[in-house]
């Protein structure tokens, strides 16, 4: 199994752009890595070989990484692709992933799409 190159990526964050809900406020950031905590009141856009969020965001996240780590709130959606993706905090909305793996181990009060090789629901995972 080869692993996503760039273009991959690129595509999938375009593509994902194109279908989601339109963005009135946003911050775009991109890095080898990315550490983000605090309160954010605006969507996000990342794009990363690693991305650690432990913070509130009110909006929306749209992350495209190697490794997607997630502790904190989001209210709205989490859209995301990668190769591990770890949901450890709360998400008001709906959980879209397309990853290797996708591990839950907290509360999504929306619908959750994971396409992925592995999906882990810890013991403290909820959906719906």
């Amino acid at each position: 199994m080869r692993l996503l190159c760039v273009r991959d990526i690129i595509i999938t964050v375009i593509i994902g752009l194109v279908v989601s809900s339109p963005l009135f406020a946003f911050r775009f950031q991109s890095s080898d890595e990315i550490y983000l905590s605090g309160d954010i009141q605006e969507d996000l856009m990342l794009a990363a070989g690693t991305v650690n969020f432990d913070g509130n965001l009110y909006g929306d996240l749209l992350a495209a990484s190697r490794t997607l780590s997630f502790d904190g709130m989001i209210d709205g959606n989490l859209n995301a692709v990668g190769q591990r993706i770890a949901v450890n905090g709360e998400i008001c909305r709906s959980l879209r992933a397309f990853a290797q793996s996708v591990n839950i181990s907290s509360r999504v009060e929306g619908d959750v799409v994971a396409f992925a090789s592995e999906v882990t629901l810890g013991s403290d995972a909820g959906i719906g």
